[in-house]
């Protein structure tokens, strides 16, 4: 009769324990809930004018040249592109998006469309600073694989959404900065 009972406690225990694990995880790794199960907001300073900046990124063909997550990204109409990302463990994930608000030199936002491996909409705005540089702010809602505890167990393993978009970030700015993407892209 011990036998059950002690089965019993050890499955209470580990159901604990998986449980603790995810609420401190998911404070740690997921701050805002928005209508989307995660909510990344985070922005860079480059010295650069809003309009080159804009240029640059309204050509989404030119972003897997500083973002390291993108393996490719093709457009395929004026408003719509179809995106291909290196994900943990060597997975690919790929969406197609549509763009739902376009201001030059200001905001373009976007959103997945019907059968995205990742259902996720965001926006990047262009805020001209008085001392002539850009505030880039990117914001970014995306329900992941596996939902928050999949959120939470990536980015546990170094591959934290907001991290991989600040990195992506800082990249932007020195290529922009430096001009060194000058022969590489297309503005």
């Amino acid at each position: 009769m011990l036998k059950p009972i002690g089965t019993i406690a050890g499955l209470g225990l580990a159901v604990a324990s998986v449980s603790w694990l995810y609420r401190a995880l998911r404070r740690r790794f997921v701050s805002r809930r928005g209508n989307l199960r995660i909510n990344v907001e985070t922005s860079i300073t480059i010295k650069e004018s809003p309009e080159r900046l804009y240029r640059f990124w309204r050509n989404f063909e030119n972003l897997p040249h500083v973002m390291s997550h993108l393996d490719s990204v093709r457009v395929t109409a004026p408003t719509r592109s179809h995106w291909i990302v290196k994900a943990p463990a060597g997975v690919r994930l790929e969406w197609d998006a549509e763009i739902i608000n376009d201001m030059p030199t200001e905001l373009i936002a976007w959103r997945s469309v019907a059968s995205a491996d990742v259902t996720h909409a965001g926006s990047v705005r262009f805020e001209p600073t008085a001392g002539g540089a850009c505030i880039v702010r990117v914001t970014l809602q995306y329900d992941p694989p596996g939902g928050e505890l999949g959120h939470a167990m990536a980015a546990l393993f170094g591959h934290d959404a907001r991290q991989t978009i600040d990195d992506d970030l800082a990249s932007f700015k020195t290529s922009m900065e430096r001009g060194a993407l000058a022969d590489a892209v297309s503005f």
